[in-house]
């Protein structure tokens, strides 16, 4: 290190900081597409509970529809903040 010009020594010093920042945010994107898919894969179980258990019950199908319809849509607002947040504190790191 004592043998390097001061130019190279402060580009070192730059680059080890970014190559930190993007490890960070493959690292995020990476569990925050691992936490998506669960969550979808949890939300799925839980209509298909509630759509059985509306059969089980005896509700019309209208109903259960209208039930379903109602969850699914949940469903996909929570994804949709989930995958916002992620992108917010994708841009801050990396910002």
């Amino acid at each position: 290190m004592k043998d390097m010009k001061m130019k190279t020594k402060m580009i070192i010093g730059f680059i080890i900081p970014i190559l930190f920042t993007l490890i960070n945010v493959i690292f995020g994107m990476m569990s925050v597409s691992s936490i998506d898919k669960i969550v979808r894969d949890m939300q799925n179980e839980q209509v298909e509970v509630v759509e059985a258990k509306m059969e089980e019950i005896g509700a019309d199908q209208a109903k259960a529809a209208i039930l379903a319809e109602t969850l699914e849509s949940t469903a996909t607002d929570d994804i949709e903040n989930i995958d916002s947040r992620a992108m917010t504190s994708n841009i801050i790191s990396f910002g």
